[in-house]
């Protein structure tokens, strides 16, 4: 036989109906939630909230229950966020459905969402506070406004393109540098245009070989890549290109890459200039360095190599004091200061060549700037056939003189002994 213990409670042990007991559980659980919810009537009053929306308001039951929802949002709401929520709310009276909708109150931002009950006797309301979220959502947002400010104002261009190498963004540098409006190139693959685009030495460049599409394919950055765009009229300009891969975190392939590129036109062709120039300069009959004003080479075109007898190599390691004799090293000093005052000297020296012999130089200095620094800039001529010249002058005219200074001696003899007789 079983205990009475044993045996199921019934109603009359319990003393609570089921139904009764239902309703409170049910009670509880709906107290119990961390949302706001509110159940109102057709005609907007609230018949039952639960403890978290009290919380979310700072109001008791007893402030909410019975009221209408018209005139509870205009006695806590501002009139700014009473002009957003009054619309919902008399949507949601007149029985329409209405999408989740958010407003401000006090230093919160809480967002309703509404439902009907299955027989549509009353409205069910949720009331979330979203302040953190909407937070972030506008620190996101702002952080957006800022990078793409960021974007369209630099002076690079800047590109982003996705895995399939489809372009998703294209700023007005990348417009002005590539003459292509962003609305006709954003969405297209770099691959599907032909860009008439060429390397360095003039080959050609085509899309699947460009930084970006190399990067998408490897996940390596590339920097410094230097790419020409033909023009119509025939011009190139030039740009150089830096690529990033962008990753999400675990993945091995970039979900895409950014591309940054500015246009260095002119120092391209300020360097070709400078080629051209320098062919010029090394193809001259006289030497031309620069030394800082410690006497180290900084440049030195080949006539000067050749003068010396150097390799290039070797000579952009000698000082200048090691090219003078002794004679025109000691000179060095009181130059230099001569040129540092005038700007400008010009003098004769004396330099070694690199077996040891010595050759005479007509030299001009100039006091010049190099990579913002003061430099020296020097044009020398080897003046060893002058020298020469002048030395075998001299050996003439003192012959002459000789054969002067005998002559006249030898008329003055002749001049004496005739008197005599």
């Amino acid at each position: 036989m079983k205990k009475k213990s044993d045996c199921p409670q019934t109603k009359t042990e319990l003393n609570v109906e089921p139904e009764s007991l239902a309703k409170t559980v049910v009670a509880d659980i709906f107290d119990d939630l961390n949302e706001g919810i509110a159940s109102v009537s057709l005609t907007g009053n609230v018949i039952a909230v639960n403890r978290a929306l009290c919380e979310l308001l700072n109001m008791s039951k007893e402030q909410l229950i019975g009221r209408n929802i018209l005139s509870l949002a205009a006695e806590i709401l501002s009139a700014r966020e009473i002009n957003k929520v009054l619309p919902h709310l008399k949507s949601l009276i007149s029985g329409q459905s209405v999408i989740p909708f958010h407003f401000k109150f006090r230093n919160k931002v809480l967002e309703i969402s509404t439902t009907f009950n299955r027989d549509r006797k009353y409205l069910i309301g949720i009331v979330r506070d979203i302040t953190d979220s909407k937070q972030k959502d506008e620190a996101l947002r702002e952080s957006e406004n800022h990078f793409r400010v960021l974007v369209e104002t630099v002076g690079e261009g800047i590109i982003f393109q996705d895995a399939s190498g489809a372009i998703i963004h294209w700023n007005k540098a990348a417009e002005d540098i590539f003459n292509i409006k962003a609305e006709n190139i954003v969405g297209h693959k770099s691959t599907d245009r032909d860009w008439d685009t060429v390397r360095e030495d003039g080959s050609p460049f085509p899309g699947s070989d460009h930084p970006s599409m190399q990067t998408l394919k490897t996940g390596e950055p590339r920097s410094n890549v230097i790419m020409g765009i033909k023009r119509a009229s025939g011009d190139i300009t030039w740009i150089t290109a830096n690529t990033r891969p962008l990753f999400r975190e675990g993945d091995k392939s970039p979900y895409g890459v950014a591309i940054s590129f500015s246009d260095i036109t002119e120092s391209i062709n300020a360097r070709a200039e400078i080629g051209r120039l320098a062919q010029i300069v090394d193809i001259a009959p006289s030497s031309i360095t620069i030394h800082d004003l410690k006497g180290n080479t900084l440049y030195a075109n080949e006539c000067t190599f050749k003068m010396h007898g150097y390799e290039k190599e070797e000579f952009m390691k000698i000082n200048l004091r090691h090219l003078d004799v002794p004679e025109s090293r000691d000179l060095i000093e009181s130059r230099l200061h001569e040129v540092m005052e005038t700007g400008e000297a010009e003098f004769e020296a004396e330099h070694y060549r690199k077996d040891g012999s010595t050759f005479p130089l007509q030299v001009y200095v100039k006091k010049i700037e190099w990579s913002n620094e003061p430099a020296l800039l020097s044009i020398a001529s080897d003046i060893s056939e002058r020298k020469h010249a002048e030395a075998e002058m001299l050996k003439l005219n003192t012959a002459l003189e000789a054969q002067v200074k005998e002559r006249i001696a030898v008329d003055a003899f002749t001049l004496y002994n005739r008197r005599l007789l």
